[in-house]
């Protein structure tokens, strides 16, 4: 109980990390722009443009909260599994923060490392979550 409820005032924002919340986002249109700006990421580490990868990465790290009922839908939705979520969600936000700080010491080893982690994390939670939290309107 005690973690779940952890779990819940964290995605909630009572214990937010200070990131953008708003109440008008789905799930489903954040991801789409998480997606764009991961393009966006692997274009600029291509060409090493490390300004560009290190806005982009910050960006991702510092991606919008969905509003609050789609929240709660997302909950009601994991159930149980909700913690996971949480934890995979805090994975892509940490990856993504380091790989910001590797991109503005244009340090290539490290840039590519986090990068390769971020997709990890990205790719692993959506092989886990996506299905089950589609809405049946996203397409």
């Amino acid at each position: 109980m005690g973690r779940t409820l952890a779990v819940i005032l964290i995605w909630t924002g009572v214990l937010s990390s200070g990131a953008a919340w708003s109440e008008e986002r789905s799930l489903a249109s954040i991801m789409q722009e998480l997606g764009d700006q991961t393009a966006g990421l692997t274009r600029a580490l291509m060409a090493e443009d490390w300004p560009a990868a290190a806005e982009t990465a910050t960006a991702i790290s510092d991606h919008p909260r969905p509003g609050a009922s789609e929240r709660a839908r997302v909950m009601g939705v994991l159930g149980a599994d909700a913690p996971q979520f949480q934890a995979a969600d805090h994975a892509v936000h940490e990856t993504a923060a380091e790989l910001a700080k590797a991109a503005r010491s244009e340090n290539r080893e490290e840039a590519f490392t986090q990068y390769h982690r971020l997709i990890d994390a990205c790719a692993g939670c959506h092989m886990q979550f996506r299905d089950r939290l589609r809405a049946p309107a996203d397409p």
